[in-house]
């Protein structure tokens, strides 16, 4: 038992504390002794000094929102920069180019067949113009693609900037055929620190390709228009830097006409510079017959009034200028009164019925040139001396009586040859005997001594 004062242990049945001598009652004794204000009060104490001194540390903090974010933010960053690197450097292996370019090939995708292959820099060689020219091809030309099923890069050799990889292409019988990437490292490498590597593109691209074509046409391969920066210095042909091997269709434009499309393997020598037959949308070949029919006019115009070749020779090629000069000269000599020695020849001629056609169109050398058939009725009014021709011709003289006559309602048929040049249509060579020629007077035609 305790004292139920001092909480001394006692005996059972102790009448008197031994410790304080307190009178030990039973109903106030207790089998626990008592707690002790002195106890209690130190306990007080202590624990007012310990948490005194726990006021004194800086408490444990928890981490607020804002860090949280931060650092998983930041945890997702680092697993980015991670994930790029990891994919770039695989992307960079020249085997892993190789091996998804066979793939692509033998998938027949054209786009990303495009986007592993080298190309030089020219603005011609669009993804569309690609995939037009090869989405039908890409594993025609290797009998192993063509039964191929998957790829796989197997031995290579890298040297010098260029790599070899051998691939192993499987058929789905499970038979296999070995071939071979040709690869070139680009000058800039992938995000700065990644080397660039594209499948040599020499079966694909054609380096170089001119296309003559007068200043004044501009000229459309594939329905995309050719830069004029690429434009030679003499105007007369431009000088694409790589165009995509194959059939490309060309469209010569001017501000009088558009040619229909003209289609032509790239890889044949000036192909696009010559074609032996272009066509026109209808309007415009009506246009190019008024303008032939025009020349016709205007020439035989300035014969009848006795003009020299040098004040209309703009209407003339420049290229065939001293021919068409002499072949003027000889006319007007032989077949105009104006201009005859003799003072005999043509002295009107009427054009009526006319129709025209295209006999045919060529492009030569970058110019578009143009043959015109001109279906008519020619009526000629001339002078001659003694003889019943309107022409220079025999042993004439002065001394000759002077006839007048009417040579009418001949039907006849004139070719004359046009091209396009600095902007408007000129005549190529021009020889009107099927109007002149040595027409006979209409026997009821007057006779003038």
């Amino acid at each position: 038992m305790f004292c139920y004062k001092c909480g001394h242990e006692l005996e059972d049945g102790a009448l008197f504390c031994e410790a304080c001598g307190a009178k030990q009652d039973n109903a106030e004794q207790g089998k626990q002794p008592p707690e002790k204000e002195n106890v209690i009060s130190q306990e007080s104490g202590a624990s007012q000094h310990n948490t005194a001194d726990n006021g004194n540390n800086n408490p444990k903090k928890k981490l607020s929102k804002k860090w949280i974010v931060i650092i998983a933010e930041a945890v997702v960053a680092l697993g980015l920069v991670i994930a790029f690197f990891a994919v770039n450097i695989h992307k960079s292996n020249y085997k892993v180019v190789a091996e998804n370019y066979t793939n692509a090939c033998i998938m027949g995708n054209a786009g990303k067949v495009y986007d592993t292959i080298y190309l030089p820099d020219s603005k011609m060689l669009t993804k569309e113009s690609f995939i037009r020219q090869y989405s039908d091809l890409l594993n025609q030309s290797d009998p192993g693609l063509a039964q191929a099923v998957k790829a796989e890069a197997m031995d290579s050799n890298e040297q010098d900037g260029k790599a070899i990889v051998q691939v192993r292409t499987f058929a789905s019988s499970g038979n296999y055929n070995y071939s071979s990437v040709e690869l070139v490292r680009e000058d800039k490498n992938r995000f700065l620190f990644f080397p660039s590597w594209k499948v040599d593109s020499t079966n694909y691209v054609e380096n170089n390709v001119k296309v003559a074509a007068d200043p004044s046409i501009k000229v459309y391969i594939d329905d995309m228009e050719v830069p004029e920066e690429y434009r030679t210095k003499d105007k007369t042909s431009y000088e694409i830097p790589a165009l995509f091997k194959g059939n490309h269709s060309y469209v010569f434009k001017s501000d009088d006409f558009t040619t229909l499309p003209v289609v032509d393997p790239v890889y044949l020598e000036d192909s696009a510079s010559n074609a032996s037959q272009i066509y026109y949308s209808e309007e415009d070949q009506k246009k190019i017959i008024e303008s032939a029919f025009s020349l016709v006019q205007d020439a035989i115009n300035a014969h009848l009034t006795g003009k020299s070749f040098d004040s209309i020779e703009s209407m003339f090629a420049k290229r065939f200028m001293s021919t068409n000069k002499k072949l003027y000269d000889d006319v007007s000599e032989y077949y105009y009164a104006k201009t005859n020695p003799l003072g005999v020849g043509i002295t009107e001629v009427s054009m009526k019925n006319v129709e025209g056609s295209i006999y045919k169109s060529a492009i030569n050398e970058g110019r578009i040139t143009v043959s015109v058939t001109l279906d008519m009725v020619v009526s000629n009014k001339g002078v001659s001396r003694g003889y019943n021709i309107m022409s220079r011709g025999g042993n004439i003289t002065n001394n000759e009586p002077l006839i007048e006559g009417v040579d009418a309602n001949n039907k006849t048929q004139q070719t004359v040859v046009i091209e396009y040049e600095d902007g408007h249509w000129v005549i190529s060579v021009l020889d009107l005997g099927a109007i002149e020629g040595y027409y006979k007077f209409d026997s009821s035609a007057s006779l003038t001594p």
